[in-house]
Formats: C-alpha cells, structure tokens, sequence
C-alpha cells in the first residue's frame, strides 16, 4: 500500500548533485524498492551517457587540432608535390593545418602501416599512390591488410608514366631505344622507386614486351632514382612527368614515350607507347586519401566533403595540370570499388613478371 499511496510524489531530498544528473534526480518519482533499484541505475550511467554526448561533441567539432596526412615516398617527387598541393587547400577547408610527413621505404608500406595502426579519429590519414594495390601481391605477411584496416576518403587523381634515358644512350625515339638495348643485352641497368613499386612493375611489363633484358636497381622514392639516372650511374627509368621536368628541360634526361593511350597536354610531342611500339600499352599511378579503419562516418563524410572542394578549386587543377595529373574526387564507395579492381590487376601483372612474393 505504501508503494500506492507513495506513488506520484516527488522526491523532496536535498541536491546533491549538480548539473543534468542532479536535475534528473530531483524528479525521479519515489515509489518502491524497484523504482528506487531503476532510479540508481539510471543515475549510474549518466556519466556513460555524459561522455557519449561529450565524445559526440567532440566529433562534430572536427577538426580541433593540426591533422597529419603520411606519405610513403621521400620528399621531392611526384606524389610528395601532388600531396602537398591537396594538404594545403584542404587545411583551409578544415580550417586547420594539415601536415605532411614522409615516410618512405618498403613500397610504401612503412606509412600505410602506420595509419593503419593510428588512432581512428581523422588526425592520421594516408596519402597512398597504387603501390597500396601492389603490395598484397608481393607480400606474403603485411602488418595490414589493405581493405580491412583502412578507409577509402577519395581518389584524388591519376598520372602517366614517361620513359626517360640518360642522354649518354644514342636513341632519340623508343624504336631507337628497343633497337639498341637489344644489341647490349644485359648491359643496361633501370632505376625504380622502389622494388614492386609502379613503375617497376610497368618497366618490367614493357620489357618483356619489347623482348629487352636490363638489371633492375631499387630506390626509396623518386627523387633518389632521379637523382641516379641524371648521374650516370642508371641508363633508363620509368617516372612521372614532376619527378622529371626540371631535368628534362635542362636536357639532363631525354623522356622518349609516356604510358597513355593519347599524348599528354604538357608534353605533346612526345609520342605514346602505344602509337609506337606497343599497341594498347597502358599503365599509370594513381594517389588518394585513406584514414584508419573505424574512423566515424561523420569525420570521413567531412574529410571527402573538403577533399572535393579542394580537387574542384582551380589552382589546385591548374597545379595537378601542370604535374599531368587528372584530378577524380569519387566517393569512398567508388574509390573502395576502384581499389579493389587494381588490386586484382596489380596481383595479374605481378604474376605475369615472375615476381616471387617476399
């Protein structure tokens, strides 16, 4: 009877509590051992529902600090430029620095590991080119698995490939080229970013298709196997028209073919692989934006929101213009899709090279 008569009156007992909890427990009506048992319950877990609201808060506040964009090729090349064009137009979207930080070596894998292990909350994010659709193909043990501890933002573009010699190489053309390197067989070496990179694969790719043997030698990024075939030291490389402008002008390098179908804007004389020795050759890097798995929906709606405006501004397509790179912006549906199909091309492409994985 108690519990009836009691039923509907209010609990007059001082505050001692402050804030949201306190008001709730001046209003909790006080009936029986069981209200009473419901009552402390509740209260118990307002400090959960308090932080769940403060971590709420937090992620529509986003982003509150400097946000740090990992790149896995040394600093100076193609993808180091491309990446530092997008960070700097995307922080004044966010309205926060943020900050590129290289991280070269094993393919790549050195950076995509480590925002794979980072904390989930959009401060760590992945600047990767294709070398992330490579490496499942040439790793027997990854420290991450591509499609599972990583969240596609967006593709942010795609850039050819050129063929460039040392000048020291008596061929003005790519027939030229194929003619004499069949004549020194295994004389001639080739720089790469990197073993298993892009443009290791698509070197090893067009040799075999040419019928022309060359010794392959690795470097942790572009600028290094730049560096190497400007000197002398390597005869031929397969490199992004960035990597190699400055040099190609100075008449330091000699670029004889790129690896489109259709001859690119920058360099229009320069004949393609295709119309010239190898029809339907065709082979390309891509960049894009990545952040750890179980990074809020909402924190990479925001990124891809701003990663959009930032490829749709014009002097970010006038820069990625002048570095031959077509700017894309998909969504992180159609990039995870995107992703998926180079990987399994990339995994054909190794096993048509011979590649054994590591």
């Amino acid at each position: 009877m108690q519990a009836i008569v009691n039923r509907g009156a209010w609990d007059t007992r001082p505050l001692f509590l402050y804030g949201p909890v306190a008001r709730l427990h001046a209003f909790i009506p006080v009936e029986s051992k069981m209200d009473r048992l419901s009552r402390a319950l509740l209260i118990g877990a307002m400090p959960i529902l308090l932080t769940m609201g403060h971590a709420s808060a937090q992620q529509t506040s986003y982003p509150a600090r400097p946000v740090t964009m990992l790149l896995g090729v040394s600093a100076g090349g193609g993808a180091d430029f491309l990446a530092r064009v997008v960070a700097s137009k995307v922080g004044e979207h966010l309205a926060t620095p943020v900050v590129v930080v290289n991280r070269p070596g094993a393919n790549a894998n050195i950076a995509a590991e480590a925002v794979a292990r980072a904390a989930p909350d959009g401060y760590t994010l992945l600047f990767q080119t294709s070398a992330i659709a490579i490496s499942p193909a040439l790793y027997r043990k990854l420290g991450y698995d591509v499609t599972r501890d990583l969240a596609p933002v967006t593709l942010t573009g795609v850039t050819p490939l050129v063929f460039v010699v040392h000048p020291s190489i008596p061929a003005r053309s790519i027939k030229e080229f194929v003619a004499f390197a069949r004549r020194n067989s295994d004389k001639l070496a080739y720089s790469s970013n990197g073993s298993g990179n892009v443009n290791h694969l698509a070197m090893v790719n067009l040799l075999q298709a040419m019928g022309v043997a060359a010794a392959h030698v690795p470097y942790k990024g572009a600028a290094p196997a730049v560096t190497a075939l400007a000197s002398g030291e390597i005869h031929f490389s397969m490199q992004t028209p960035t990597a190699i402008g400055a040099l190609s002008r100075d008449k330091r390098l000699r670029p004889l073919a790129v690896t489109t179908l259709k001859r690119i804007p920058t360099l229009p004389d320069l004949p393609t692989l295709h119309e010239s020795v190898l029809p339907n050759f065709e082979f390309g890097t891509w960049q894009g934006v990545m952040a750890p798995a179980k990074t809020p929906r909402e924190i990479i709606g925001r990124l891809h929101a701003d990663l959009v405006k930032t490829l749709r501004d014009r002097d970010v397509q006038a820069k990625f213009a002048g570095a031959d790179t077509l700017p894309v912006g998909n969504t992180p549906e159609e990039y995870r899709s995107y992703l998926q199909r180079e990987i399994e091309r990339f995994a054909q492409v190794v096993k048509a090279a011979g590649l054994t994985p590591e």
